[in-house]
């Protein structure tokens, strides 16, 4: 492995070591985030979050440019769960009785893992 993808790796293992912190307070999305990770997508994709909305992607950099692939994951308070898969310019919006990693929710971040990584870096 190079070490380029050794360090990218070791990046997006970190953003997930946030967002489980972060997610602490909303039971239901702490075991998603967790689920999602021990599925080993934690080291072919970044996390993070705005305001309670998880954000999946394969960008390097915080923050995402327009028209770059990303999952949205909203919980409700009901205990259903909303899914928006943006990828290149298309959206698509999925809804789930439940939070918990679908089946559908798998294919979608195979997809997004396939992808090429964004390495678009936003203004400092």
């Amino acid at each position: 492995m190079s070490d380029e993808i050794e360090q990218l790796e070791k990046y997006f293992l970190k953003t997930w070591d946030r967002m489980e912190l972060f997610y602490t307070r909303i039971p239901q999305m702490a075991s998603l985030v967790s689920e999602i990770r021990a599925s080993g997508y934690s080291k072919k994709l970044r996390a993070g979050q705005s305001l309670n909305t998880f954000i999946i992607s394969r960008s390097r950099h915080k923050g995402l440019k327009k028209g770059f692939s990303s999952i949205r994951i909203d919980a409700n308070s009901d205990g259903s769960m909303k899914v928006t898969k943006r990828f290149d310019d298309t959206s698509s919006e999925y809804y789930f009785k439940t939070i918990e990693l679908h089946t559908k929710l798998i294919e979608m971040l195979d997809e997004l893992a396939s992808r090429p990584i964004d390495t678009w870096q936003p203004n400092k």
